[in-house]
């Protein structure tokens, strides 16, 4: 009787399914182009299940395989695993010269800098412009040459802890009793760009004796990615208007965590510039 009952709940279940995807797609045809759309748009979380879908039904397909690939690379913990789907689309010669970049990419991941490069340097003589472009290829290139140079300085790393956590939950991560303050996730310093892509920065409020606060902003277009403001507490208590730190710390690149040590002088930031 038992067995019967769950056998009866697992057909209700496929067929709550197939109503909700016959609601969602008109056809094959239609999840198809949903799933593409999702992945140019680089929401890999949501476009992995559809692309998996269309690589089940044709597992040698080098176009799924690369996308797969891609997809893994953004939603596994293990940055190993899309290596073996990026390096069968590259072998069939897809069309798609992006298959290189990523193929660069999930070296990269992995510390293998020179297999990286010399995918990195195929897709920047091979590929599109825009793609060039949009990928920041020539900066993933650096950025590999960077991380040959520090290899060649590698000094044993011990992790003493470590945490996973949310980006809503972020800020409780760390003990801030002997320096004191909090940080936030705030959206007070947002610019109307920053809104429009719903971008919050995470600030270290000081003390309250402290009238210097850092943010990061994509300013009024993000033609320049995030960079790193201060504002100052005026007399009356409010901020007054920011400032933009200066190019010897922003770059054309992403910058943003800006943190200024109780020294006064000391200023921590993580970059995607300088020798990121």
């Amino acid at each position: 009787m038992n067995s019967i009952k769950k056998y009866s709940v697992l057909i209700l279940v496929f067929l709550m399914t197939t109503v909700s995807y016959g609601q969602e797609f008109k056809n094959e045809e239609d999840r198809k182009k949903h799933a593409n759309k999702l992945f140019d748009k680089g929401n890999y979380v949501e476009a992995s299940p559809h692309i998996l879908h269309f690589l089940s039904l044709n597992q040698t397909s080098p176009e799924y395989n690369f996308k797969y690939g891609v997809c893994l690379m953004y939603t596994d913990e293990d940055k190993e695993a899309s290596l073996r789907y990026l390096r069968f689309a590259a072998a069939k010669k897809l069309e798609d010269t992006r298959v290189y970049f990523f193929l660069g990419k999930a070296y990269h991941l992995n510390y293998n800098f020179k297999a990286a490069l010399l995918n990195y340097n195929k897709f920047k003589s091979e590929g599109e412009e825009n793609y060039k472009e949009d990928l920041k290829v020539d900066l993933h290139i650096q950025m590999c040459k960077n991380g040959k140079s520090l290899l060649k300085n590698l000094t044993e790393l011990v992790v003493y802890e470590k945490t996973e956590s949310s980006f809503e939950r972020f800020q409780y991560s760390y003990d801030l009793k002997e320096i004191g303050g909090k940080i936030l996730v705030s959206a007070e310093f947002q610019s109307k760009y920053d809104k429009k892509v719903g971008y919050k920065s995470v600030v270290y409020f000081p003390p309250l004796n402290q009238d210097i606060l850092f943010f990061s902003s994509y300013g009024k277009d993000a033609s320049k990615g995030l960079d790193l403001y201060m504002v100052r507490r005026g007399a009356s208590g409010d901020f007054e208007n920011p400032e933009k730190l200066p190019e010897t710390i922003n770059t054309p690149f992403d910058d943003a965590y800006g943190f200024l040590h109780s020294d006064g002088k000391t200023f921590y930031f993580s970059s995607k510039g300088h020798t990121s």
